[in-house]
């Protein structure tokens, strides 16, 4: 009994004083609920039982507004995600026809005969007005050709189409 004595005298001081900051906490908050209610009630004419009144009854018509939106936001959603999956299914399938296109091309080819030289080559392919062009056959075909002035019938020349 001795050893309870003093805690319940440390209690019974300590507690009081915790709970007066509540108190006032409490009784601030309620000032200034009150003065709000009393400048509404200033405002508009109507007393506190009608205002709470008012706003219970906005809060329930919110509140029922709401739910059949959310019900609605539900089946548009549920909605959204069977396009979405109808959508790939679709383009799954479509995957399956694509006909693969080949990259345009960048060279026609010339099979040399006997008698060709380049310029000769250059002339036929791209008209006589570009015949001094054949260096450019020459670079192209450069893992074939080690002289310019040396072809052989037979070969397959790569004749840039540009």
């Amino acid at each position: 009994m001795k050893k309870f004595f003093p805690i319940l005298l440390v209690l019974l001081f300590v507690l009081p004083a915790f709970a007066q900051e509540e108190v006032e906490l409490s009784d601030a908050e309620r000032d200034r609920i009150k003065a709000e209610l009393d400048a509404d009630e200033e405002g508009t004419g109507l007393s506190r039982e009608e205002l709470v009144e008012k706003y219970n009854g906005e809060a329930a018509d919110l509140n029922g507004k709401a739910e059949p939106i959310e019900a609605e936001n539900e089946t548009l959603r549920a909605r959204l995600n069977d396009l979405e999956k109808q959508i790939q299914d679709v383009n799954a399938e479509a995957r399956k026809y694509e006909i693969p296109v080949e990259p345009p091309k960048k060279y026609d080819t010339y099979v040399v005969v006997d008698g060709d030289c380049l310029w000769m080559i250059a002339e036929t392919m791209w008209g006589w007005q570009r015949c001094a062009e054949w260096p450019r056959i020459y670079e192209v075909n450069k893992d074939l050709i080690k002289d310019p002035d040396l072809i052989y019938p037979g070969w397959s020349l790569n004749i840039p189409l540009d």
